[in-house]
């Protein structure tokens, strides 16, 4: 019984191996193709060569997005778990990327609402 436990859970993983690696495939096409199609067509209006070096550098955020996506998704499906719905998406990018809002009493001044001392 126990081998078929195993097995269940090497089959889960090797799937969310597969789609991981989809995933980092997509992402590269993704900055990849918009860099190939000059090469292929040779007349491009001008502001489309602008656009190409703009995008390519993208590919590190799109491998980011995808390195996270597991996290993001597991803490997804605890919050909903939880029937904590209020805000989930945020607070699972919270969590998944290690940060906290910032936190302020109620009367705190704004920054901008402090006067400027004159000179």
């Amino acid at each position: 019984c126990s081998a078929l436990v195993r097995n269940g859970e090497t089959r889960k993983n090797t799937v969310q191996v597969t789609h991981q690696g989809i995933w980092f495939i997509v992402a590269y096409m993704a900055s990849t193709i918009p860099a190939i199609i000059p090469i292929l067509f040779n007349a491009l209006p001008e502001p489309y060569l602008v656009f190409v070096p703009c995008i390519h550098p993208l590919q590190g955020v799109f491998n980011a997005l995808v390195y996270f996506r597991p996290k993001y998704i597991s803490e997804r499906q605890k919050m909903i778990s939880r029937s904590n719905l209020r805000m989930s998406r945020l607070n699972s990018i919270l969590i998944t990327l290690d940060l906290s809002l910032p936190r302020r009493s109620f009367g705190q001044s704004n920054r901008s609402d402090r006067k400027m001392p004159t000179p």
